[in-house]
């Protein structure tokens, strides 16, 4: 792929409610065979992470490859002491955001498919 293969579309997206959005960006975006996204579940409440994971069959083709980095709880526990605070400082800012488990996170790929 070289840089004239690359379409840039900007979506505006100031004001739209998160199933606008999807519509909206869906019908522009082709299917894709990757999707990768960080630092970006814990900062999030939980319906949005459930949106971002319902709107990615609209979008991704059959074994698309599902990229998420960023702090998780594994079995309820976070991995670190330092992870622990920052859960901690989240949830001081946005009560509905913070650390996600992994498991629960996992469960929201696997009904995707």
């Amino acid at each position: 792929m070289s840089a004239g293969d690359i379409e840039a579309i900007l979506f505006p997206v100031e004001g739209m409610t998160c199933q606008s959005c999807v519509g909206r960006i869906t019908r522009h975006v082709r299917k894709v065979d990757g999707v990768f996204t960080a630092n970006t579940l814990h900062i999030m409440h939980w319906h949005q992470v459930e949106a971002f994971f319902a709107g990615l069959p609209a979008i991704t083709k059959p074994g698309t490859v599902l990229a998420i980095y960023g702090p998780f709880r594994y079995g309820g526990q976070f991995t670190s002491h330092s992870n622990s605070m920052f859960d901690a400082a989240l949830r001081t800012r946005d009560a509905l955001s913070g650390i996600r488990d992994f498991e629960a996170v996992d469960a929201l790929a696997v009904a995707q498919g």
